[in-house]
């Protein structure tokens, strides 16, 4: 949320908007979400970082 766009991390999600706003109630997110959960903003598992992240927590586990 600090850095908007130009977060290393924008990318890592779907339909994310800017600014990103903290949710309120009833309020639908700017971004798209997993399984329609508002609290679960869906990965971009298609970007390279997303996966090599996934992975290391993975192998943490």
């Amino acid at each position: 949320m600090k850095y908007g766009s130009i977060s290393a991390y924008a990318d890592w999600f779907y339909d994310l908007s800017f600014p990103v706003k903290r949710l309120q109630k009833e309020e639908a997110p700017g971004y798209a979400c997993f399984a329609y959960e508002p609290k679960m903003p869906k990965l971009n598992t298609v970007h390279t970082s997303v996966q090599e992240y996934s992975a290391e927590v993975g192998r943490h586990f």
